[in-house]
């Protein structure tokens, strides 16, 4: 048995790196090369105890035309027996609580920029809650009404990360902390294919990659458009403008692929996903001898990878998950799963 081993290379991550990178920080410096957005800050406590909370109660206004407020209609399709002895006078008297009233100036303001931008997609001071999208019909941030904003940031380890873990890998821990932000971005249609994850390091360019990790065949005759469309934005825009020269910046360059679209900036460290290269390979990489960085693209169609959706880990079926608390599940899952192979053998 071999016993070599590669030590990981130490990233040593501050407190003043991490609030550098908070959205806050850095979006009234990029005014013009980053989407609009209300940023609501500081969130009040009740608001951060809201989302800390378990379980997700949303708004609930009288006269919304949302579906969220659509009460269920009992048919010959939907009768269950939770029906029977919903009448009941203490059932009757239970009225549900209204969490808006903890923090209707957040609820306001949420309201009023939906109004402002006809859509947004939120986010708190670093994560936006990407890993809840499945909690939406459109599965996407795009959020149109106040509860489409809730139920993400309630559904989003992303968020919980961001409330209570954003300084665990920094050297200097005890650093004083931001305030919770709610940012709101003015939301579009982007293209997966066109966004890119910048490395960053001493200002120079490390290398970049796409973001997206399917294969796009258009993305290779491109390769040193937007490899030169990267650097000259990095060194001519963000390194003028963020007062770091070390971070790894998330970009969007649509068609015709003369303007750069600053998309987010994250924490040069370990938390953040190097994607197609590894922290060890970055901390470690220096530019070519031409001081060309490589712009690394998914180079083959993984057609399982293409298939699969972003955050998927997120969404596992009820009976799968107690399935893996409960031995007893798991063979009743095992043995259905088997009747159903065999009937689909049988025709």
């Amino acid at each position: 048995m071999s016993t070599e081993y590669a030590a990981l290379t130490k990233i040593a991550v501050t407190a003043e790196h991490i609030k550098k990178c908070a959205f806050s920080s850095w979006y009234e410096a990029f005014k013009g090369h980053t989407p609009r957005a209300e940023v609501i800050r500081p969130l009040p406590e009740a608001f951060v105890r809201y989302l800390e909370q378990d379980g997700i109660r949303l708004a609930q206004e009288e006269g919304s035309v949302s579906f969220y407020t659509q009460e269920l209609e009992q048919t010959a399709e939907n009768e269950y027996s939770d029906w029977e002895g919903g009448d009941s006078a203490s059932e009757r008297s239970c009225v549900p609580v209204d969490p808006v009233a903890d923090f209707p100036e957040v609820h306001a303001r949420v309201k009023q920029a939906i109004a402002r931008f006809g859509a947004v997609a939120p986010k708190l001071n670093w994560s936006a809650p990407k890993d809840a999208t499945w909690l939406l019909p459109n599965n996407s941030m795009k959020c149109s009404e106040a509860n489409d904003v809730y139920l993400l940031l309630n559904g989003s380890g992303h968020v919980m990360h961001d409330l209570q873990d954003a300084f665990r890998e920094c050297v200097d821990g005890g650093a004083e902390r931001p305030a919770p932000e709610l940012v709101l971005r003015e939301w579009f249609n982007l293209n997966p294919a066109l966004e890119f994850r910048v490395f960053v390091r001493d200002g120079e360019v490390l290398g970049a990659c796409q973001r997206d990790l399917n294969y796009y065949d258009y993305l290779k005759p491109l390769e040193e458009q937007l490899r030169t469309a990267i650097e000259d934005f990095v060194h001519e825009v963000m390194l003028q403008r963020f007062p770091d020269d070390t971070f790894v910046a998330d970009v969007y360059i649509p068609r015709p692929f003369t303007k750069v679209w600053l998309i987010d900036v994250n924490p040069f460290a370990r938390k953040t996903d190097p994607l197609l290269f590894s922290w060890n390979e970055l901390c470690t990489l220096k530019p070519d001898a031409e001081g060309q960085p490589e712009l690394r693209l998914v180079a083959e169609n993984n057609i399982g990878r293409f298939a699969a959706k972003e955050h998927s880990e997120n969404q596992v079926p009820l009976d799968v998950v107690e399935a893996g608390l409960n031995p007893q599940s798991m063979q009743k899952l095992v043995e259905t799963w088997r009747d159903l192979l065999k009937i689909q053998e049988e025709e």
